[in-house]
């Protein structure tokens, strides 16, 4: 019951007993007297009897008491009403709550499918990352291969056009060749014409070719220092062919002294012929008549790669010479090539190179 109730509950109580004390005193005062000397006042019993006053009383203690419990009842309906309030508001806030606890259950179900979404996706991107790592090395490897594919293809076309104008080159010398062809069986005689005869060999000489004869040369080395020895007039052996040599693995030193010995003879023969001043011809046709492959020069692809192989030394000179003698097969063992010029102003055939196969195109030494 709410404080301004209880106020007017006790003011109306404390009206009634005003009221009932008041008709009580009325009555009494009127059935025995006054009290203060005062006239007695004669009542009829109808107006101011006994009874009626009583019954007055009555009815107003009836009255109080109605006020009374109609107070009560009237605040027992507001307190019932106001709990019947406090109760929906509980149940609608109960059911806010659950509402509450249903909506945290439904966004935590929502945050971890989330979470997983968002892990599997974190997943799907570190594959991506992979696979984009992946093609970007295959990327890579692709350029690089494209890169030595088109340096493959331009070195091809250099290769080709270096054909092209070896094969031009070929073909003039092939005129020169067909134009020399003539005069070669004619020069071919007169080499032999000047050929050392056994008797004007010496004795030095015969013991030489019983030790070519017999295979007595052990190295290469001491094939061109014999060699050096017999042919000093016409060979100058360089520092770099005897280097080459001495470190030479070829098997049959024997053939080396025998195409040394063809480049001396060959050699004082053309500078014969340049003193008489007359053609010697062909080199190509002379060293055909010792059996020995000869090439004047080289391949064009290898004078601009290899080039500097045939760059050779003696002493404080230094010479690239392109005229060969190629002996044996295509190993270390049974392969030997021998680089020379012939020099007309020291009128002296200089050996070069005497020892295993040069790099060269199409050949790797």
């Amino acid at each position: 019951m709410e404080t301004g109730d209880r106020m007017r509950l006790l003011a109306l109580l404390g009206l009634s007993v005003v009221a009932f004390c008041t008709v009580v005193g009325v009555g009494s005062v009127v059935s025995h007297g006054s009290t203060l000397g005062l006239a007695s006042v004669e009542v009829t019993d109808s107006a101011w009897g006994q009874g009626a006053l009583w019954q007055n009383a009555a009815q107003a203690l009836g009255g109080l008491t109605i006020g009374v419990v109609s107070m009560r009842v009237l605040d027992r309906w507001r307190y019932q009403q106001r709990l019947e309030r406090l109760q929906r508001d509980l149940d609608h806030e109960s059911h806010e709550r659950q509402t509450l606890e249903t909506s945290q259950r439904s966004l935590q179900l929502q945050l971890e499918t989330l979470e997983e979404q968002a892990t599997k996706h974190q997943r799907t991107i570190e594959a991506l990352k992979t696979q984009l790592q992946e093609r970007d090395r295959l990327l890579q490897k692709e350029r690089a291969d494209l890169e030595a594919i088109r340096t493959d293809v331009e070195q091809t076309w250099d290769e080709q056009a270096a054909l092209q104008g070896e094969l031009s080159h070929l073909r003039d010398y092939v005129a020169e060749l067909e134009a020399e062809l003539n005069t070669s069986q004619s020069n071919l005689a007169s080499l032999l014409q000047y050929q050392p005869k056994p008797a004007e060999a010496g004795e030095n000489d015969s013991e030489t070719d019983e030790l070519v004869c017999a295979g007595a040369f052990e190295t290469v080395l001491a094939a061109v220092e014999t060699a050096e020895q017999q042919f000093g007039d016409v060979l100058e052996i360089w520092d770099s062919a005897r280097s080459a040599a001495a470190e030479s693995q070829f098997g049959r030193p024997s053939e080396v002294y025998q195409a040394l010995r063809a480049i001396a003879e060959i050699g004082r023969a053309s500078l014969l012929a340049k003193r008489e001043g007359r053609s010697m011809g062909g080199w190509r046709e002379g060293f055909r008549a010792y059996g020995l492959d000869f090439k004047p020069t080289e391949h064009q692809v290898t004078g601009s790669r290899y080039g500097s192989d045939r760059d050779f030394r003696h002493g404080g000179r230094k010479q690239r010479m392109f005229k060969h003698l190629t002996l044996g097969k295509n190993n270390a063992v049974h392969n030997l090539q021998i680089y020379f010029e012939l020099d007309f102003e020291t009128e002296k055939v200089a050996i070069g190179y005497c020892g295993k196969h040069l790099r060269s195109y199409g050949w790797a030494s």
